[in-house]
């Protein structure tokens, strides 16, 4: 059986990297968090870690040329720069990860993999003072590059974009009060799934 991938999407500062990390805690091991890969500079917030993998653009290429990614992507900054992302393949049955919407039908096409694009949704006044106050506590700000990302989004994420990547109302969670309540809708929601493939694989093993 196809093994499944949980997908959070959502704008940048709707709360995504938060929400995974509850989800993370509450579930353990039980859901494999993917790895996930960029080129651009660590914030001075930062380290490798969960969330990132911090890599040269030569090792990213490198990634891609072995067919180590699930799927990638890349960005072009403010100043100029061009920022690489991509995703690794998992490896147990039930994983997580972020992603943007964009990438999701690719990941969609990977054969033996099943994708759960999970939304958060967020007020966009909500979402520019925390991407602000964001920025503020880093200790070399950039407020070019934030603004810059709020707009990108707002533009990006479009109805049709959601609508491609499998975005519906029953996969749709707001973020605009406290992250505790939309985790815990969203692991609800991830039960679900979850309990019906268990019971899935039962049958399967039990034809054998």
């Amino acid at each position: 059986m196809n093994k499944l991938v949980f997908v959070l999407l959502g704008k940048t500062g709707s709360g995504k990297s938060t929400i995974l990390n509850m989800i993370r805690e509450v579930k353990g091991k039980e859901i494999e968090k993917l790895p996930s890969y960029t080129t651009r500079p660590m914030r001075s917030n930062e380290k490798d870690s969960d969330e990132y993998f911090f890599i040269t653009d030569d090792q990213f290429e490198l990634m891609i040329e072995h067919d180590l990614l699930m799927e990638h992507r890349k960005y072009t900054q403010a100043q100029g720069d061009v920022w690489k992302y991509g995703t690794g393949f998992p490896e147990s049955n039930y994983s997580i990860t972020t992603m943007t919407p964009d990438v999701i039908p690719t990941c969609m096409a990977v054969p033996g993999i099943t994708v759960y694009p999970i939304y958060i949704s967020i007020d966009s006044g909500i979402r520019y003072k925390r991407l602000e106050m964001r920025e503020m506590h880093l200790e070399n700000p950039n407020f070019e590059e934030f603004k810059r990302r709020f707009q990108s989004d707002e533009e990006r994420y479009t109805q049709k974009v959601l609508y491609d990547a499998g975005i519906r109302p029953e996969n749709t969670f707001s973020n605009d009060g406290y992250a505790f309540n939309t985790t815990r809708d969203i692991i609800l929601y991830m039960d679900d799934i979850i309990d019906t493939d268990r019971k899935e694989r039962m049958k399967e093993y039990a034809n054998y």
